[in-house]
């Protein structure tokens, strides 16, 4: 809640507040949790009012996320893998993720499986090249028998990897742009809501607008 040990005001927002957030606020000591009688037991434990229109909870993250796992892929699996890869490097996206025509759930997760594919490239490519990867989970056996297998399987061409590269950057870049279709943003903008804050994203309307159905273009208003 509203930390630094100010005051809560009497407009401060009240609303309640779950365990993990209790004990979080009670860490930075700011704002007012209320008594026992404005606490309640329910099926997330303990919950109690707070006051204070500004929550201050503050979340360790730790170490950055690797994007490797702790041990190699397994030597039997490397062919099967280095067989997808080359299939999978030559994805396309289609014209409206370039243009910022389409909403941001399955887009994104389209665009997390190209990222996700350059990285098993970029591991296959290390084991080959007996690069330390910082594999904290395996011994030398097993990250040589992983590099033995990696070395005897074809990999995508730099230029194919290239391409993929240029696609991703492009259908990520387009988000980024403000201004909509009007400043060749994208067509489904993001807007920043200034009353909760954050940034929201209203989808396409594809189908809905007479006149222009179904050509895979945004016309919200």
């Amino acid at each position: 809640s509203s930390g630094g040990g100010k005051v809560p005001d009497d407009d401060d927002f009240i609303m309640f507040a779950l365990p993990h957030h209790l004990e979080a606020l009670e860490k930075v000591g700011g704002g007012e949790v209320g008594d026992d009688a404005s606490c309640f037991h329910t099926f997330h434990g303990r919950t109690c009012l707070v006051r204070g229109s500004v929550w201050n909870l503050p979340v360790s993250h730790g170490e950055p996320q690797s994007f490797l796992a702790d041990r190699p892929p397994a030597p039997e699996a490397i062919p099967s893998l280095a067989e997808a890869l080359n299939e999978d490097i030559k994805y396309k996206l289609s014209g409206n993720v370039f243009r910022g025509a389409a909403d941001t759930y399955f887009p994104a997760k389209v665009l997390a499986k190209l990222g996700r594919i350059v990285e098993i490239n970029e591991e296959l490519r290390g084991l080959r090249s007996n690069d330390d990867l910082g594999y904290s989970d395996a011994d030398e056996v097993m990250i040589e028998e992983s590099a033995s297998s990696a070395a005897e399987v074809p990999l995508p061409s730099d230029s194919d990897v290239t391409s993929l590269l240029d696609d991703l950057e492009r259908a990520v870049e387009i988000w980024l742009k403000p201004g909509g279709r009007e400043e060749k943003g994208a067509e489904a903008e993001f807007l920043y809501d200034t009353s909760w804050g954050g940034f929201i994203n209203c989808g396409c309307n594809y189908t809905f607008t007479k006149g222009h159905e179904g050509d895979g273009s945004c016309y919200n208003s």
